[in-house]
């Protein structure tokens, strides 16, 4: 049978668009035409082809693909070959050869493709959370709300989940806030690309590729009770010039009072939409999924014929293309000044309008540089990141801030807010060596909060002397909240006070002094209180004597970089980790089958965690044989007996002798022996196991056989044969 995964190796994929590496896809593109950083709509053609080859003679064979585009509420397929509907109402190609045509000619599908980005659309937000009509969750949809073989679900995943989207305003607003937090926590990692990794192992260690993306946001979210589905198919990244089509994976979340299923690209960071260069060929629950099957029937006076196929890249057509377009523009609101000082900040506000007809997140962007021909001027980001996400429902707009500090006097800095690569709102800020108009000073209450609890931050303001004779309000706004609190302006400093849930978001700044503060606290995980937050990772099941890794990860909890020693097993090591989490690898080894407990002890200066992790102790796979010892010629005589694997499966087998090279049957045990085929000769069973963590290996038993053929021994052996058959007849 050939790979499950032939064509649809969705793992090749980037972190961003411009960035996406493909490796050996094809993109043919008509004309001059190029691929639009974001068409509103495309139309492609695909052509996907392959060959077979056959050793044997069957009487009618089939191969069924799902490696084409489906079609679904935002894109439309038609396939020059008959395609019939399958597993979780996918449809797929069917090929068939019957007796006396050959399945080694080629095969090929061209498919006529077009995609609307805008037509799977969500208008507003559904309850979260999450209620189904009449109370009832839809028959089949179980699947979409559990866990599978790479959608595991734990506690620990549960919990940043319910952490993530505490307060959500309702199902998009949850999705959101999952798919957000994934793709700004995910590293994307090339050396995964020909793995998946289980989202339990994804959530420690924040690596992988589109997979590991998609896995992770949907053991998210199935944690919370959102239904969820993996979805796969091809997308464009890279330049409108250099570009091309690869294999990518996504998600789908279904909003069951109307929505129906939204994509969202975590890997991306499109939620609640995908552009119209993704082609979905599938979905199902998780990369899982079986892409391709082959069944055959063959003469019973036969030996079983073998089949293998080989796919070749779809080539992609670009027919025609709408014009890009932008869904979010951006407007900078409060850019609070043309003018700022040495030492001073600048609040930079912008409005990114959501200007289609359905709801969706995006990444925007925010620049500030100096004079095109001088380099930077020290100019320096205070709060905020150089991209965020906007998320609105059609007509409405998301605010987002940033602070500007910094700077050398006698230059002018542009400050530009992106909403795509097309549109844009900038102002110009002037830098000059005044005195400082005012500080702000901030602390809060404890020195340690849980995050999300409420926290108290005291903000001291005092205007400078500039400033501090004249009658007039000072304003504080908190950053992350934007709550705003006034206090009359005088000599002496002014104290607020703000409650706000504790995060690494709160920050305060006040217009009027063009001051800027962030308080410190140790910020903690929830259910720590040591300031610091630890996991270990080991596979539930290992093989005894065999080597396995063991990552324990450990993240500073308010952000600031610690030393951390890691002890396992008699084995130390140390590190500097922060906000971003370290991983500690151990390579190890465990006797002693059944159940055991790994214990890891990590240190800080914030105290200690003891970790421990329950894994089961597998007895190792054995291979078992029994050969025969003596054999004759011109008969054909089962040389191997009884192929079984001890704790594990057989996968298949080889028996090589040394007078015919590989001899082939169900069995692995039957052939012909030649009539000079005397003396000994050995025989070599080469079997693929399978062991109790599922990974295959190839072991091998050897033995001796003798070939009877001496002259008189077989003349009797021959004359005993006769007989013996002539009295079973009777």
């Amino acid at each position: 049978m050939a790979s499950a995964r032939l064509m649809l190796l969705f793992c090749v994929c980037s972190a961003v668009l411009s960035a996406l590496c493909i490796q050996g896809s094809v993109v043919v593109l008509a004309s001059d035409l190029m691929m639009p950083g974001d068409p509103e709509w495309i139309n492609l053609s695909l052509v996907f082809s392959g060959s077979a080859s056959v050793s044997g003679t069957i009487s009618h064979a089939t191969l069924s693909t799902y490696s084409i585009p489906q079609n679904d509420n935002r894109q439309t397929a038609s396939c020059s070959v008959k395609t019939l509907e399958g597993e979780e109402g996918n449809r797929y190609a069917k090929f068939e050869w019957n007796a006396g045509e050959s399945p080694s000619d080629e095969y090929s599908c061209n498919v006529m493709i077009d995609v609307n980005a805008a037509s799977a659309s969500l208008t507003h937000d559904e309850p979260y959370p999450v209620v189904f009509p009449e109370g009832t969750v839809p028959a089949g949809f179980d699947k979409y709300l559990t866990g599978s073989e790479f959608v595991v679900i734990n506690d620990d995943i549960r919990h940043e989940a319910e952490l993530v989207t505490k307060g959500a305003s309702g199902e998009f607003d949850a999705a959101s806030r999952v798919c957000g937090w994934v793709n700004s926590v995910m590293t994307y990692d090339s050396a995964l690309i020909d793995s998946i990794v289980p989202s339990d192992k994804v959530f420690i260690e924040h690596r992988g590729a589109c997979d590991e993306y998609s896995h992770l946001a949907l053991a998210m979210l199935r944690s919370l009770g959102i239904p969820s589905r993996y979805a796969a198919g091809y997308a464009y990244g890279g330049s409108r010039r250099e570009g091309s089509f690869g294999p990518h994976a996504w998600i789908e979340v279904y909003f069951p009072n109307g929505g129906g299923w939204i994509p969202f690209d975590p890997t991306y960071a499109q939620l609640g939409f995908i552009d119209s260069s993704h082609v979905k060929f599938y979905h199902s629950v998780d990369e899982s999924f079986n892409v391709k099957s082959t069944e055959y029937n063959y003469p019973s006076d036969s030996q079983k014929p073998i089949i293998s196929w080989t796919d070749s890249e779809p080539v992609i057509t670009i027919l025609k293309s709408g014009a890009p377009f932008t869904p979010f523009s951006a407007k900078i609101v409060g850019a609070n000044s043309s003018v700022m000082n040495i030492g001073e900040s600048v609040l930079v506000e912008a409005d990114f309008r959501n200007d289609w007809t359905r709801a969706m997140c995006e990444k925007v962007a925010f620049a500030y540089k100096t004079d095109i021909l001088r380099p930077s001027q020290n100019l320096k980001l205070d709060y905020g990141e150089d991209d965020e996400l906007a998320c609105a429902f059609p007509g409405k707009s998301d605010r987002l801030r940033w602070v500007v500090g910094g700077g050398t006097a006698g230059y002018e800095f542009t400050i530009r807010a992106y909403a795509g690569s097309l549109e844009f709102d900038q102002a110009s800020i002037s830098i000059y060596d005044s005195p400082v108009r005012g500080s702000l000073s901030s602390s809060f209450e404890k020195s340690s909060y849980t995050e999300g609890e409420p926290a108290v931050a005291t903000v001291s303001a005092k205007a400078g002397k500039s400033t501090g004779n004249k009658k007039g309000t000072i304003s504080v706004m908190e950053l992350s909240t934007g709550e705003v609190k006034n206090v009359e302006s005088g000599g002496d400093e002014k104290t607020l006070e703000f409650t706000v849930p504790a995060s690494d978001d709160v920050a305060f700044y006040s217009p009027e002094l063009f001051a800027f503060t962030k308080p410190d606290a140790v910020l903690l995980a929830p259910g720590n209180s040591i300031g610091f937050d630890a996991s270990i990772y080991a596979p539930k099941v290992v093989v005894n004597g065999k080597h396995f890794l063991v990552n324990v990860s450990v993240t500073a909890s308010n952000g600031t970089p610690i030393l951390a020693t890691v002890e396992f097993l008699g084995t130390q090591a140390s590190g500097t980790v922060s906000r971003n989490n370290y991983t500690f690898t151990f390579n190890t080894s465990l006797s002693d089958s059944g159940s055991q407990t790994l214990e890891a002890i990590v240190r800080t200066s914030y105290g200690s965690l003891t970790l421990s992790r329950p894994v089961w102790v597998a007895e190792p796979s054995v291979l078992n044989v029994r050969f025969v010892n003596t054999a004759y010629p011109d008969e054909e005589t089962v040389l191997v007996e009884n192929v079984s694997v001890s704790n594990g499966e057989l996968l298949n087998a080889t028996l090589k002798t040394g007078w015919d090279g590989n001899a082939y049957d169900d069995a692995y045990s039957r052939v012909s022996i030649w009539k000079n085929a005397c003396g000994t000769q050995i025989l070599t069973l080469t079997a693929s196991l399978k062991d109790a963590t599922n990974a295959t290996y190839e072991q091998t038993a050897t033995s001796s056989i003798k070939i009877e053929c001496g002259f008189l021994e077989n003349i009797i052996r021959k004359i005993a044969n006769f007989f013996s058959s002539l009295f079973a007849k009777k």
